[in-house]
C-alpha cells in the first residue's frame, strides 16, 4: 500500500509514536509518504526531522485558484452545511478549503491508497473537506480524550474508512459517535531492539527519571515535593527529560526546596538520549493528571525499569499492581512518597519487578504490533477496494 500519514505541526517531539509505525511499515514494504498542517515554532531533535514532508499551509495561489473551482465549491457546500457552531465555524471550516484542495491533489498526484490522520482536530476537518473534493480512503485517530477535538466531531468522521482509538477510553468515544465506521484500538509501540533491557546493579542512590513535556499537567511538581519530603532519609536522584513551558516554574520549585544537588532538568533528547536516560536509572515516575499511551512508561518498562504512574487513561492495563510497578492517586504526593521509599528499601524486589516490566514490554507493548493491527483493520486483506476508492 501507498499511505500518507497526515501529522499535525510536524515534526514535533513527541511524533516518535508516529515515526516508529512508519519504520515498521516500510519494514513490511510498504510506501509511506508524510504530509502536515503546517511547521511546528520549537526545534525537534530527532533524526525524523529531516523526513521528506508536504505542508499544507501557507496556501500557495494554485490553492487558492483551484479552491474556487467545482471540487472546492463542493468541500465550501460541505463546510457550509455542519450543524454546529454557526457561522463563526462555517467560515473556519471554509479558510480551509485551500488546504483540503493542496491535500487531495497530493492524494491524487502520489496515487495515495490510504491517508491515516492523527488527530480529530483541524486536520481532520481538512480530510473531511478533501474528501468531498474527490472520496478517498483516509482514517483518524483519537490519542485523548474526545472533548478537546472541537466541534463537528461526527461530521469529521463519518466519512473515514476507519477510527482508531490508542486507548480503551478513546475508542469507546469513538464508538460513542455513532457514525457505524469501523472503530479498532491500536496502542502505540516500542521498538524493542533500540529499547533494550539492562539488568541494573543496586547502588548508593535511588535514581528516578520522568521524561515528559515540562507541563504543570504532568504532575512534575508533585513528584518534587514527594523527592522534597523523601532527601532527609534516603539517597535519591531525580532526572527530568524533556521541555516544555512549564520549566520556570520547575525552576523556582527545586530552588525553593534546595534540590538543585538532586534534580536534574536534562533538556529535550532525542531517541537515544532518552535510552540512555532510561538505562541511567533504577525507577520511572509518571504522575500526570491525564494520559493516553504513557509512552515514557512503555519504554521504561522495555528497558527493565519498574514504574509508578497515576491511575489515569490506561496505567491497570499497562501496570500490575506489584508486579511491575504500582499506580497512584493523581497528584497524590503522600502516596507516591510511600512507593518512592518502598523502592529505596525493596532492592531486591525492585529488580524483579523490572524483569517483569521487561517480559510486560515484549508481550504488549512491541512496536511491530500497531502496523500489523492496522493493516488488518484496514480490510482483512481487502487493500484493492481502498486503493479503488483513492481512485475512483
Amino acid at each position: 500500500m501507498r499511505i500518507l500519514y497526515l501529522i499535525p505541526e510536524f515534526p514535533g517531539q513527541t511524533h516518535v509514536l508516529f515515526w516508529r509505525d512508519i519504520e515498521a511499515l516500510r519494514r513490511h514494504g510498504h510506501d509511506v509518504r508524510l504530509a502536515s498542517t503546517r511547521r511546528p515554532a520549537s526545534p525537534c531533535p530527532h533524526a525524523f526531522a529531516n523526513e521528506p514532508c508536504t505542508w499544507l499551509w501557507p496556501y500557495r495561489r494554485r490553492d487558492l485558484r483551484e479552491a474556487l473551482g467545482p471540487g472546492g465549491a463542493r468541500a465550501a457546500l460541505s463546510a457550509l452545511r455542519v450543524a454546529e457552531g454557526g457561522g463563526r465555524e462555517r467560515a473556519r471550516l471554509l479558510a480551509l478549503v485551500p488546504a483540503a484542495v493542496r491535500l487531495r491533489r497530493l492524494v491524487e498526484e502520489a496515487a495515495i491508497d490510504y491517508v491515516h490522520g492523527q488527530s480529530l482536530a483541524q486536520s481532520a476537518s481538512v480530510l473531511r473537506l478533501a474528501y468531498e473534493i474527490r472520496p478517498f480512503a483516509y482514517g483518524l485517530v483519537l490519542h485523548s480524550a474526545i472533548d478537546g477535538f472541537g466541534r463537528n466531531l461526527r461530521w469529521k468522521a463519518e466519512r473515514a474508512r476507519l477510527l482508531v482509538g490508542v486507548t480503551g477510553a478513546a475508542m469507546r468515544d469513538l464508538r460513542a459517535l455513532g457514525t457505524g465506521v469501523d472503530v479498532a484500538t491500536i496502542a502505540c509501540g516500542v521498538p524493542l531492539d533500540r529499547f533494550v533491557f539492562r539488568e541494573r546493579e543496586p547502588g548508593a542512590a535511588l535514581r528516578l527519571v520522568t521524561v515528559a513535556r515540562l507541563h504543570a499537567g504532568k504532575g512534575l511538581g508533585a513528584v518534587v515535593e514527594a523527592v522534597a519530603r523523601l532527601v532527609s532519609r534516603y539517597d535519591l536522584r531525580y532526572t527530568i527529560v524533556g521541555e516544555g513551558p512549564w520549566r520556570p516554574d520547575l525552576e523556582r520549585l527545586v530552588e525553593r526546596h534546595g534540590l538543585w544537588d538532586v534534580v536534574t532538568l536534562a533538556g529535550a533528547r532525542d531517541e537515544a538520549g532518552i535510552v540512555e536516560a532510561l538505562h541511567g536509572a533504577d525507577l520511572a515516575v509518571l504522575a500526570s493528571a491525564a494520559e493516553t499511551t504513557a509512552i515514557f512508561v512503555r519504554e521504561a518498562m522495555a528497558t527493565g525499569l519498574p514504574a509508578i504512574m497515576s491511575d489515569v487513561g490506561d496505567a491497570r492495563l499497562m501496570i500490575d499492581e506489584g508486579v511491575e510497578g504500582f499506580v497512584v492517586k493523581p497528584g497524590d504526593v503522600a502516596a507516591l512518597e510511600a512507593r518512592i521509599a518502598w523502592f529505596c528499601e525493596n532492592p531486591a524486589a525492585r529488580a524483579a519487578m523490572g524483569r517483569a516490566a521487561r517480559r510486560r514490554a515484549e508481550r504488549d507493548f512491541d512496536a511491530e504490533l500497531g502496523p500489523r493491527a492496522l493493516l488488518a483493520a484496514l480490510g482483512h486483506g481487502a487493500h484493492a477496494p481502498l486503493a479503488a476508492v483513492a481512485r475512483a
